[in-house]
């Protein structure tokens, strides 16, 4: 890694801020409700999934709604995260021809307003604990540890997301449909011990995986994950994101040009 581009990038961390609070705003600009969507959807999410798995296929997970809610926050940053940032240098296409700024401030604010929105999104949990009478175990302030590896995957995912898609328009299109099918390859719906060992194995390899079962043991089940848990998922994340930054060096010059 470059210090002197890492050093630019650090440089420019109030543009990066404004650019996230931008696009928060932007977001919702024209709707009616605002920000309050940011509320909305998950709930309106929750209710599907809730009526689908407690009264039709009749899960027996301990405190079930707050099991999706928790799930689902997690996997609403991750996944949008990403999804914005694949069209991040796109939709600012402008700015990249015509400004000198490092490139990369592009997809790191589009990861950083999706946990603007993630935080937004937690109201609806506290409320949901507050609702339900629910007394969150001591391990709980544990959470933001797990926020650690899930920043550092979104980022190393949506960086070589944001180039290739200028180079090849259908990583977009492509990307949308693996994040479609993540959300059920994830145990955000169920817990991984409905299945067999080796397909448990399998699924373990998913380190979005181990962060949502991370979020779920601190807020629910007062359990914390294993020593060999945190080593898969910290090297992971780390291995995700160097490889992520390296292609996005490699490939800056060559996205600029198809603009």
């Amino acid at each position: 890694m470059s210090w002197f581009y890492l050093k630019s990038v650090y440089d420019n961390r109030s543009l990066i801020w404004l650019l996230a609070v931008t696009d928060l705003r932007l977001r919702y600009r024209n709707s009616v409700l605002g920000f309050f969507w940011s509320i909305l959807e998950p709930l309106l999410m929750l209710t599907v999934l809730y009526v689908v798995f407690s009264f039709i296929l009749r899960s027996n997970i301990q405190n079930y709604p707050l099991f999706l809610l928790t799930g689902l926050i997690v996997w609403n940053a991750f996944s949008r995260g990403t999804v914005m940032s694949s069209n991040c240098i796109l939709a600012r296409g402008g700015i990249v021809l015509n400004a000198f700024f490092p490139r990369i401030v592009l997809p790191i604010s589009a990861v950083i307003t999706s946990f603007l929105m993630m935080f937004f999104e937690m109201l609806v949990y506290i409320a949901f604990v507050i609702i339900f009478h629910f007394q969150s175990p001591p391990v709980a302030i544990l959470v933001p540890f797990s926020l650690i590896p899930l920043f550092l995957l979104t980022l190393g995912i949506s960086l070589p997301l944001s180039t290739l898609n200028v180079i090849y328009r259908d990583i977009s299109y492509i990307w949308n449909v693996i994040v479609q099918a993540g959300f059920f390859l994830t145990p955000i719906i169920y817990t991984i011990d409905i299945f067999p060992k080796n397909i448990q194995s399998i699924i373990m390899l998913n380190p979005m995986a181990h962060v949502i079962n991370w979020v779920h043991d601190f807020t629910l089940f007062n359990k914390i994950p294993t020593f060999g848990s945190i080593i898969f998922t910290f090297g992971v994340s780390i291995i995700v994101f160097v490889i992520g930054y390296t292609v996005f060096r490699r490939l800056e010059d060559t996205m600029v040009d198809k603009l």
